[in-house]
């Protein structure tokens, strides 16, 4: 499970990267600049609590989720992406 936790550290690393690379149009620009904040410090936290799990000093399932869901971060970014679509912008949905 170590091996796991590290790998979704490193997945939440990669998709912030991908965004990051975006070049948004200029109207949302700043949405994207609070998004990255946001999700930076989620992924953040999550890479402690990897960290953790392979230290041994946290066990993976409900000790890890009660770490890791529900983060503030995470809200304020959930916050930016209901902003994007109230501005008409939508998360591509995979295959909808």
């Amino acid at each position: 499970m170590r091996t796991k936790t590290a790998r979704f550290h490193g997945v939440l690393k990669e998709i912030v990267g991908r965004v990051e690379a975006l070049r948004p149009p200029l109207e949302v620009g700043g949405l994207q600049t609070r998004f990255l904040a946001a999700a930076r410090s989620s992924v953040d936290e999550v890479g402690e609590a990897a960290t953790d799990v392979q230290r041994g000093l946290l066990s993976c399932g409900q000790p890890l989720n009660q770490r890791i869901y529900g983060l503030p971060s995470t809200h304020r970014a959930e916050l930016v992406l209901s902003e994007y679509r109230d501005r008409g912008y939508f998360p591509y949905s995979g295959g909808e």
